[in-house]
């Protein structure tokens, strides 16, 4: 089976028709797991925070379901430290509602003709990566300035497979220093601001600007590098609690595992409430509706594994965009109500307001098909009460924002057993990631070996 864009796989086959539909099919895998995660863990809101190496993505998902968009932009152009929009080719398929930014842990650092400090949207990559890969890179990225400020353990990266050179990341920054005239720890950690102050704008952006209050949310952060930042952005934002999954920097495949096989179908219908046709428009869902069930037949899907969704675009008369609503089968005449009110509470949570006298029109029938997949069960393991003392790895200096300088207790996460307990600051380290415990911050691990990270609060 083949990921795709809207959160679904599909067979080979049913691709080839349509490639378009897996187009940023991997982080879509991404916003699943932090789905599947959410539900597992009883956190139905959240939002998930992928970093990597190039960019970083995040998107709102509530009652376990990521929001969709009808549109996504291919090919956006980049200025500053974000992407464009409207400077790409836009395609009318269904995708996760992502907001992409230009930071990663290979987004380089440069001074503007103003002469002010930015980061990204231009990345190191894997290769030639950054400089302290001693693979040929010259320019200072964000992974050099973790380096420099104790965050990452140069004998431990990837396991201890790949070394890193701390005299290069330091080289890498001369350029930098010289220019601002600035102690090399305070341009390191600047840089390190500036690419959160990035991410921090792509998390309101999937969640203030449509209504919604992050410090209502629960972070789940993975890819490489989010798990750095993570205590950082969370506190920015007022989100009270992060989750760390297994594996984060491989998190995104979980996704592809703990998915359903779907079909989106879509037929045009741009039509005034007032002239809409119930019969018509039943019609054409049934059309939809049989195409969807000849292609799950195909795909060898039992019928008590198939399931059916309706929705509708409606839009206000005139406007230049839609929203999706649910629509129940078998319509009647006078569930036309019904859905202009949902039409308007929708319109009311995503953008703050709604008219409701204003006339309506539909723009699309939509239907997805869905075929059940029985995703794979994670061991829930009891929390026992630990001495994290006992857990302790080694320590070192760590640089903290607020705090300067500290010494902080490093950990190997392989080793540490549900009900651990572990106080910031502190270093919990894995082969994919490292994950920072910022002062004032507790840890433990829950019982299906997630890292939940929780700022202390004094009364």
């Amino acid at each position: 089976l083949i990921m795709q864009a809207n959160g679904g796989v599909m067979s080979p086959e049913a691709v080839l028709p349509r490639p378009i539909n897996i187009i940023e099919s991997g982080p879509a895998g991404g916003v699943l797991a932090a789905s599947y995660i959410a539900k597992l863990t009883g956190r139905n809101k959240i939002i998930s925070f992928d970093m990597g190496g190039t960019t970083a993505k995040t998107c709102l998902v509530q009652d376990y379901k990521p929001f969709l968009s009808s549109t996504y932009e291919v090919l956006s152009s980049e200025s500053g430290d974000s992407l464009v929009i409207g400077s790409g080719y836009p395609l009318k398929i269904p995708v996760m509602d992502m907001y992409e930014v230009g930071a990663g842990g290979g987004s380089i650092g440069w001074i503007d003709e103003g002469g002010a400090l930015r980061v990204g949207p231009k990345s190191a990559g894997a290769d030639p990566g950054p400089a302290c890969y001693a693979k040929g890179g010259k320019n200072p990225t964000i992974t050099d300035a973790n380096l420099i400020l104790g965050r990452l353990n140069p004998d431990y990266f990837l396991g201890g497979k790949l070394k890193l050179d701390v005299k290069l990341a330091k080289s890498a920054f001369e350029s930098l220093t010289d220019k601002l005239n600035m102690d090399i720890v305070k341009v390191a950690e600047g840089i390190t601001r500036i690419a959160n102050t990035t991410m921090i704008r792509g998390l309101r952006r999937v969640s203030v600007e449509k209504g919604y209050d992050l410090r209502d949310f629960h972070l789940v952060a993975y890819g490489g590098a989010a798990p750095i930042e993570a205590c950082n952005i969370a506190n920015e934002v007022g989100i009270k609690e992060i989750v760390i999954p297994l594996v984060p920097g491989l998190f995104s495949a979980l996704g592809f595992l703990v998915t359903n096989l779907e079909h989106h179908y879509s037929q045009t219908l741009i039509q005034s409430f007032k002239e809409l046709s119930i019969q018509d428009v039943e019609n054409k869902y049934n059309e939809l509706e049989q195409k969807a069930l000849d292609q799950l037949k195909a795909d060898n899907i039992p019928d008590q594994d198939i399931q059916l969704i309706r929705s509708m675009d409606v839009r206000y008369a005139g406007q230049g965009f839609e929203l999706a609503v649910p629509v129940n089968k078998n319509l009647k005449d006078t569930d036309i109500d019904s859905l202009g009110k949902s039409f308007n509470n929708i319109h009311k949570i995503r953008y703050g307001y709604n008219i409701e006298n204003e006339p309506l029109e539909v723009v699309n029938l939509r239907l997805v098909g869905i075929g059940k997949i029985i995703p794979p069960k994670f061991n829930f393991e009891k929390e026992l009460e630990y001495s994290s003392q006992d857990y302790v790895k080694s320590e070192r200096d760590v640089f903290f924002s607020d705090v300067g300088w500290t010494k902080s207790l490093i950990y190997e996460r392989d080793t540490l057993k549900p009900g651990i307990k572990i106080n910031g600051p502190a270093i919990i380290e894995e082969v994919d990631s490292t994950i920072i415990v910022n002062p004032n911050y507790v840890a433990h691990i829950d019982g299906y070996k997630n890292v939940i990270i929780k700022k202390v609060v004094n009364n």
